[in-house]
C-alpha cells in the first residue's frame, strides 16, 4: 500500500498562474476552507503544491463551466479518490472512466433512481423521519441539546440502509454511532489525511488501523449480501435486490459480489457526505434566518397543519416549493460536494490561456456500431440524425442513418439506437407512421438501448413533443433501456443549443459505455513541405451539397399586392433544372442570404473589415458546422453562411459575457434572460464587444444559415418546367422596440430579380396533403397559405379541360380587401367560371375571416362532409388554424343533437385520425 502522496506529478510552470507550496503546513483539518482562503489571496486560479504533487485549483465560474463541458473534459480520479478506492474499489464514484464495471453498474442501477423508484422509497423515508422526530422529542422532554450533524448522519444512513439494502442500522436507538458508521468515517479520514503525509515518516500504524476498518466495512456488507444471495429477488424493490437480480441490457451479465459490495459502500459514503451535510447546513441557515424558517413552517402548515400526526403523501412533497428553494440555496452557499476533479480529453487551453495536457485518448472500442433513425417530413430531423451519426463516427462508431419506418419490423439489440423525431399536428411524420403504429403492439424490447431527441415548436402547445415523448415512454414501457434522457429541442427556443447539448451527452455516453481503454492518441503524421487543395465549382457549392440544393434561375418576379399595401406579397417563378420534377403541394427548400445592409450593420458592430479574407478550416467534419471549402471574405461569410437575426441563447450570451473586457458590461450580459433583442442588437448595445471577439469564438457563436421551406403554388399539369412561389414579406416592428425587423428568408426572396440564381431543392409534402380530384374537398387558407390550393385548383381546371368529372370543391380564402391582396384573382375567378372550384373569399377589412364565412355557410360545408369531403387547412397556425378548428367543432355541435364540447372534440379528432382534416400550418 504505497502512500499516494509520494507519487509526484509536478506540473510544468503555468504562465500567469500563481503556485502556492503548502508542504510546510499541509492542508490541515479543513482543506476546503484552506483552498478558499488561498483563492481569496491569490485569485480564483492557482496551483497548489504539496510534497512535490501539483494540483490546479479553479474557482472562476466561467472556467468551471468550461471544465464541465463533457466534450472536452472527463471525470478524474484524483489522489483523494484514489485513496477512497482502497476500500470502495470500482464503485460508481471511484471507478475509472474506462473500467468495465462502471458501465455495467451504471446501466443496471439507472432504474433505481427513476421517479417511480423514488415513490417506492417514500414510505421508508417517512419511517426514518419519524424516528428522528421521536428522538428530538425525547431530548426536548429531557432538556438535552441535540447534535444536528450527527442526527442527520443517523437519518441518512438509516434511510439508505433500509431503502437500499433492507438493513436497519438502528441509529436512533444507540447512544453512539453504529460501528459500521464509525469505521466508515475513519476510512474517509484516513483517505484525506493520507494526502498530507510527509515523506519519510512512519504511518504503518495508521495503515493497519485503516485495514481493520476497511475489513469491517466489507464484512458487514458481505453479510447483508450473503443473506439475500440465492433467494428470489424478483419482487425486491431496493437497490440490493436490483443488483442481485438485474442483468445488463446489452450482454445479460450481472454484477459480481465484490462489485455489489463496492456499490453498497459507495452509496453509504454518498449519503454520509452529501445528504446529511446538505440537511445540516439547511437547518443551520434556517436557524440563522428566522424569516425563512417562518415561511417554511407556513408552507408545511398549509399542507398538514390541520393534522396532529400527518402522513405526507409522495405527491405532496413536490408542493413544498419554498422548502426546495431553501435546500437549493443552502447547497449554493455551502455545497456538500465542494470540489471535483476533471481531466482534459485532449490537449487544450482552459479559458484560452491555461494549457492542459490530455488525460488519455477517447475512442470507442473497434467494431462499435450505432443506428440513427429519424422521423422527418421536411428534412430537419433527418439532418440532425446525420449530424449525430457524424459525431459518433468521429469517435470511431460505425454509423447507419435510416427513417424510423425502415425498422418498423423491430429494433436491433447489438447497437445503440438514437431516434430523432418530430410531431406533425400531433401525429407521426410520414416516414415514422408504421414504426409508431407497430410500437403500440405488445413486444419485448428488453435488450434494446436507445435515446430520443425530440424536435418541435412550443407554439403548438397542444401537440408539442407529443410523438417523440410517446416513442420514448413506450420504448421504456416495453423494456428498452435509455442511453440518455429524452431531449426536447424547441424551434422557437434555443434549437441549436439543445441539439448541441444532446450531441455532447450522446458522445459522452458512447465513450463511457463503449470506450476503448487501449485507444492511443493519433500519431503525428509526416507531411510534405506544402499542403495543396484544388478548389473546383462555385463558392456556395459546399453549402448546396450539405443541404442537397441545386441552382435554379429566377424567370419572373413581381408584386402580387397593390402598390403601397402594407403587407407586401411577392410572386417568384423558378426554372427547374433538367431532371428535377415536383408534384402539386410540394415544398421548395431555399437557402437564403442576409441583406447587404444587415451585413454591413453586423460587421460595424463587430469592428470587422468586410473585405478581410478568412481561411476557415474545421477541426473535424461536422454536419452542424459551416459548409465552407475555400477562403472567403467576411462579407461573403456574413451574407451566405451564418444567421444574423437570431435571438441569442443563454449559451451565446455567456460567450459574449466571457469575451466582454468591460466589467460592468460583463455583469449586465451575464444577467440577461429571455432578452427580446437579436444578436446584432445585443452586440451593438454592449460596445466593449467591438473588436473583442476573435474569429474562432465568433464562428462557434454564430449559427450556420438554415434553409427555409415554402409551399409551391403552381401545378406541373400546367408547367412542369417551372415552380411558382408566393412570398409574404415579414416586415414588422422589432420585438426589441428598435426599428423594423425584416425576415431573412422572405426578405431574400422578395429582393430576387429575373436572372438571379437561387439554391433550392424540391421537398415532397406529406402524402395526406395531396388533393385528389375524385373526392369532395374543402380548402381553407389565409394569405400565402393559398399557395398549395392555387396548384390544386390548376390541377382541377386541367382535369376538367381534359373531360374529367370533378367532385365539388370549396376554397375559403382570407385576405384584406378585394383590390389589395386577392392573390391571383383573375386566374382563380377563371377557374371558378369553368366549374373547377367554388371560391369563398373572406375580407378582413369587412370584419370577416375564413372561420366566420365557414360558420355562415355551415350548411354547404356540412353537406360536403356528409358526402365524404376532406378538409385541408394551410397558413397561419397561431390564429387562423385554431379559429377554423373551432368553426368545425361548432358546426358539429349545432347539427348533432345532444353533442357537447367533448363530443365535438372527439368528432374532429376522428376526422384528423382518418386523414379527412389535414393542416399544413406555420407560426406567424
Amino acid at each position: 500500500m504505497p502512500p499516494t502522496a509520494l507519487d509526484p506529478q509536478t506540473a510544468d510552470a503555468l504562465a500567469g498562474v500563481p503556485l502556492v507550496d503548502i508542504s510546510a503546513t499541509g492542508p490541515g483539518g479543513t482543506p476546503v476552507q484552506q483552498a478558499m482562503a488561498l483563492m481569496r489571496e491569490h485569485g480564483s486560479v492557482f496551483v497548489r503544491r504539496l510534497h512535490g504533487r501539483d494540483a490546479l485549483f479553479v474557482g472562476d465560474p466561467d472556467l468551471v463551466a468550461e471544465l464541465a463541458d463533457e466534450r472536452r473534459f472527463a471525470k478524474h480520479i484524483g489522489p483523494g479518490l484514489e485513496n477512497v478506492r482502497e476500500f470502495a474499489a470500482d464503485g460508481l464514484f471511484t471507478a475509472y472512466n474506462d473500467e468495465p464495471n462502471w458501465t455495467k453498474a451504471h446501466d443496471i442501477l439507472m432504474p433505481a433512481f427513476a421517479l417511480g423508484s423514488m415513490r417506492t422509497y417514500h414510505p421508508v423515508m417517512l419511517k426514518v423521519a419519524r424516528r428522528l422526530i421521536d428522538a428530538w422529542d425525547r431530548d426536548a422532554r429531557a432538556g438535552r441539546p441535540v447534535s444536528v450533524p450527527d442526527d442527520m448522519t443517523r437519518m441518512t444512513l438509516d434511510t439508505i440502509g433500509l431503502a437500499g439494502f433492507d438493513y436497519d442500522f438502528g441509529s436512533f436507538e444507540r447512544p453512539e454511532p453504529h460501528p459500521f458508521v464509525e469505521s466508515m468515517v475513519r476510512c474517509l479520514e484516513w483517505s484525506m489525511k493520507r494526502l498530507a503525509r510527509v515523506p519519510g515518516r512512519d504511518y504503518s500504524a495508521a495503515d493497519a488501523a485503516f485495514r481493520d476498518d476497511a475489513a469491517h466495512l466489507a464484512q458487514v456488507v458481505d453479510d447483508v449480501i450473503a443473506a439475500r444471495t440465492g433467494t428470489d429477488q424478483s419482487a425486491a424493490e431496493d437497490l440490493l435486490g436490483l443488483m442481485l437480480s438485474a442483468a445488463h441490457p446489452a450482454d445479460g451479465t450481472t454484477l459480481d459480489a465484490a462489485n455489489i459490495r463496492n456499490q453498497v459502500i459507495t452509496f453509504l459514503i454518498a449519503g454520509h457526505e452529501t445528504t446529511s451535510g446538505a440537511m445540516s447546513f439547511a437547518l443551520y441557515y434556517l436557524a440563522k434566518h428566522p424569516t425563512a424558517l417562518e415561511l417554511v413552517r407556513r408552507e408545511v402548515d398549509d399542507l398538514w397543519g390541520d393534522r396532529a400526526d400527518p402522513e405526507p403523501a409522495y405527491d405532496e412533497i413536490g408542493r413544498l416549493t419554498y422548502t426546495r428553494q431553501v435546500l437549493n440555496e443552502a447547497l449554493r452557499l455551502w455545497p456538500t460536494a465542494a470540489v471535483f476533479s476533471r481531466q482534459a480529453r485532449e490537449d487544450t487551453l482552459l479559458g484560452g490561456r491555461i494549457p492542459l495536457r490530455a488525460g488519455q485518448a477517447a475512442r470507442v472500442r473497434p467494431g462499435t456500431r450505432a443506428l440513427f433513425l429519424h422521423g422527418s417530413n421536411y428534412g430537419t430531423c433527418r439532418e440532425f440524425a446525420a449530424s449525430l451519426a457524424d459525431e459518433a463516427a468521429a469517435v470511431g462508431c460505425e454509423s447507419e442513418v435510416a427513417p424510423l419506418d425502415a425498422y418498423a419490423g423491430g429494433l436491433p439489440t447489438d447497437r445503440p439506437v438514437v431516434i430523432t423525431a418530430a410531431s406533425y399536428n400531433g401525429r407521426p411524420t410520414d416516414d415514422a407512421a408504421a414504426f409508431t403504429a407497430r410500437l403500440e403492439d405488445p413486444q419485448d424490447l428488453t435488450d434494446v438501448s436507445y435515446a430520443v431527441l425530440g424536435v418541435g415548436d412550443r407554439n403548438w402547445a397542444a401537440t408539442y413533443q407529443q410523438v417523440p415523448t410517446r416513442i420514448d415512454d413506450r420504448l421504456a414501457e416495453l423494456g428498452a433501456t435509455r442511453l440518455l434522457q429524452r431531449a426536447a429541442a424547441d424551434a422557437s427556443g434555443d434549437l441549436t443549443g439543445a441539439v448541441r447539448d444532446f450531441t455532447a451527452r450522446l458522445r459522452t455516453a458512447l465513450l463511457e459505455r463503449h470506450g476503448d481503454p487501449d485507444a492511443a492518441a493519433p500519431a503525428e503524421e509526416t507531411t510534405a513541405g506544402y499542403e495543396v487543395r484544388a478548389l473546383t465549382g462555385g463558392p456556395l457549392d459546399a453549402a448546396a451539397e450539405r443541404h442537397g440544393l441545386v441552382p435554379m434561375t429566377v424567370t419572373e418576379a413581381y408584386d402580387l399586392t397593390a402598390p403601397g399595401h402594407p403587407r407586401r406579397k411577392r410572386f417568384v417563378r423558378l426554372a427547374l433544372p433538367e431532371g428535377v420534377t415536383y408534384r402539386t403541394a410540394d415544398h421548395l427548400t431555399v437557402l437564403p442570404a442576409n441583406a447587404p445592409e444587415l451585413v454591413e450593420r453586423f460587421a460595424a458592430a463587430l469592428g470587422a473589415d468586410l473585405d478581410t479574407v478568412l481561411d476557415i478550416r474545421a477541426a473535424r467534419p461536422r454536419r452542424d458546422g459551416l459548409a465552407i471549402d475555400r477562403p472567403l471574405t467576411v462579407r461573403r461569410l456574413l451574407t451566405h453562411h451564418v444567421e444574423l437575426l437570431e435571438r441569442p441563447s443563454a449559451a451565446q450570451l455567456a460567450t459574449l459575457a466571457a469575451a466582454d473586457p468591460c466589467p460592468p458590461e460583463r455583469i449586465a450580459l451575464a444577467g440577461l434572460t429571455d432578452d427580446p433583442r437579436t444578436l446584432v442588437e445585443v452586440i451593438e448595445d454592449f460596445p466593449a464587444l467591438r473588436g473583442a471577439l476573435d474569429w474562432p469564438t465568433l464562428l462557434d457563436l454564430l449559427t450556420p444559415l438554415r434553409p427555409r421551406h415554402y409551399s409551391i403554388s403552381s401545378s406541373p399539369a400546367v408547367d412542369p418546367g417551372h415552380a411558382d412561389l408566393m412570398i409574404s414579406l415579414l416586415h414588422a416592428p422589432a420585438r426589441s422596440g428598435k426599428g423594423m425587423h425584416r425576415g431573412t428568408g422572405s426578405g431574400y426572396l422578395t429582393d430576387v430579380r429575373p436572372g438571379d440564381t437561387v439554391y433550392a431543392r424540391i421537398q415532397p409534402c406529406r402524402d395526406v396533403f395531396r388533393i385528389e380530384t375524385g373526392a369532395p374537398v374543402v380548402m381553407v387558407a389565409a394569405g400565402t397559405g393559398l399557395a398549395p390550393f392555387r396548384g390544386a385548383v390548376a390541377d382541377r381546371a386541367a382535369a376538367l379541360a381534359a373531360g374529367t368529372e370533378l367532385a365539388p370543391a370549396l376554397c375559403y380564402f382570407g385576405c384584406d380587401a378585394p383590390d389589395a391582396d386577392f392573390l391571383h384573382a383573375d386566374e382563380l375567378y377563371a377557374a371558378e367560371s369553368a366549374g373547377a372550384v367554388s371560391l369563398r373569399p373572406a375580407f378582413s377589412t369587412a370584419g370577416t375571416f375564413v372561420q366566420h364565412r365557414i360558420a355562415a355557410e355551415a350548411d354547404d360545408v356540412w353537406e360536403l362532409l356528409g358526402a365524404g369531403a376532406r378538409v385541408y387547412v394551410c397558413g397561419d397556425g397561431a390564429r387562423m388554424a385554431p379559429g377554423v378548428r373551432e368553426a368545425f367543432r361548432t358546426l358539429y355541435r349545432d347539427r348533432t343533437p345532444g353533442a357537447d364540447d367533448a363530443a365535438a372534440e372527439r368528432w374532429l379528432d376522428a376526422l384528423i385520425a382518418d386523414g379527412r382534416y389535414v393542416e399544413d400550418v406555420y407560426a406567424a
